[in-house]
């Protein structure tokens, strides 16, 4: 699946995170895209979505190997954009 992503760029290795995201959880795209760093808890694995399609609260859990691509992500988008 990484070969049909374009890593080498911003777009595209944001993309290919986010598709594994999806595909290791099962949440929904839109839940994806309002994640915040402080909805992932990685001592535990699971993640908070605040406001998922039917308005309840839930938590989705995430694969170790997921945890480690995560970390990085949640570095970089800390570094550049919260700062």
């Amino acid at each position: 699946m990484r070969k049909a992503f374009d890593v080498t760029t911003f777009h595209g290795y944001r993309s290919w995170g986010q598709t594994c995201l999806l595909l290791d959880t099962g949440m929904r795209a839109e839940e994806c895209c309002a994640l915040r760093p402080e909805h992932v808890d990685f001592k535990t694995k699971p993640i908070l979505i605040e406001n998922p399609k039917n308005r309840k609260q839930r938590y989705v859990y995430f694969s170790f190997k997921m945890a480690n691509d995560l970390k990085r992500r949640v570095t970089l988008i800390v570094h550049f954009c919260f700062q």
